[in-house]
């Protein structure tokens, strides 16, 4: 069982560069996946659906041992899973309809080495260069996958891109190591010219096909039940959630009497700080916490006293 989600794990964030950057996986056997970026083609899509169904045999054969309830919660974590991924391989393939999954995926590909310090700077400005020099194939992905875009994911997707363009030309410029600038002014140029053609292609042929938003209720309820994994379905859940907030209502409103709630929010509203208090108020309240905790500490000590 180990083995299979050591394998699930690190397997998975290897299909995702850019993700496994964030997570903190830089390197998976030989590959140096912070000078990488996901990959969108047909190809790559072959191989992530190979992987997949290899995890989906051996989940299989462990279903037929004896687990304990840790491994069975894993288990349940790594089949969810792999049912979201099929679900979205065969049926939901937001690749097709989603440009924003393009110009997000630059910006984090760029943005997380340039933010977190995992290793030196030079090191982390040569990652960036790498993955700049893979934009324009990005890019020409993108572009033959998509087939239409609701105009909200279109709009917000050249939104975005124009803060890649920002990002790279001010940003990243402003701070590579003089050493590097060069390298960097060449991939850069690239890019840029990449990422602007994608706002063209998004403003001009990919704005004319426009689509739903909305998966609908049938894709809606099977990604529903992978994503939450409560065993019920978006209206029974909508139902409970509902009653809920009355019973929630009602009590509030009993706590309240004889005032209404709204005024009694209005009086705890009071209570707060104002900015000319906040930190002498954030002292005494560190000082309340402090001593409670060392209270509670005391009293199990003398409680595991008594009974030793």
């Amino acid at each position: 069982m180990e083995q299979l989600v050591s394998d699930f794990v690190y397997g998975s964030l290897a299909l995702s560069p850019v993700s496994a950057t964030g997570a903190g996986y830089h390197k998976h056997k030989e590959l140096a996946l912070d000078e990488m970026l996901d990959d969108y083609n047909s190809a790559n899509f072959d191989s992530q659906r190979k992987f997949y169904e290899g995890i989906q045999g051996r989940v299989a054969e462990l279903e037929k041992s004896e687990l304990n309830a840790e491994q069975r919660a894993d288990l349940d974590i790594v089949k969810n899973y792999l049912g979201l991924v099929f679900l979205e391989f065969d049926t939901i393939q937001s690749y097709k309809h989603n440009p924003t999954i393009y110009v997000e995926l630059v910006g984090n590909a760029l943005f997380t080495p340039y933010m977190l310090n995992y290793a030196p700077q030079e090191q982390r400005f040569t990652q960036i260069t790498r993955r700049l020099e893979k934009i324009p194939a990005l890019v020409e992905q993108g572009k033959a996958n998509l087939v239409d875009s609701p105009d909200v994911w279109n709009r917000v997707a050249r939104e975005e891109n124009q803060g890649n363009v920002e990002l790279i030309d001010k940003a990243l410029r402003d701070a590579v190591p003089e050493a590097q600038k060069a390298d960097y002014a060449k991939a850069a140029t690239t890019a840029l010219a990449a990422l602007k053609d994608f706002s063209a292609f998004l403003e001009g042929p990919l704005a004319k096909k426009t689509s739903d938003w909305r998966l609908g209720k049938d894709k809606y309820a099977k990604k529903f039940g992978y994503v939450l994994a409560t065993g019920k379905t978006p209206e029974q859940l909508l139902s409970e959630a509902e009653a809920d907030l009355k019973t929630t209502r009602e009590e509030m409103a009993k706590l309240a009497a004889p005032k209404t709630v709204p005024q009694a929010l209005d009086e705890i509203a009071k209570q707060h700080a104002t900015p000319e208090t906040y930190l002498a108020k954030a002292k005494e309240t560190l000082a309340q916490a402090t001593a409670f905790v060392r209270r509670r500490a005391w009293s199990r000590s003398l409680r595991g006293a008594i009974w030793r």
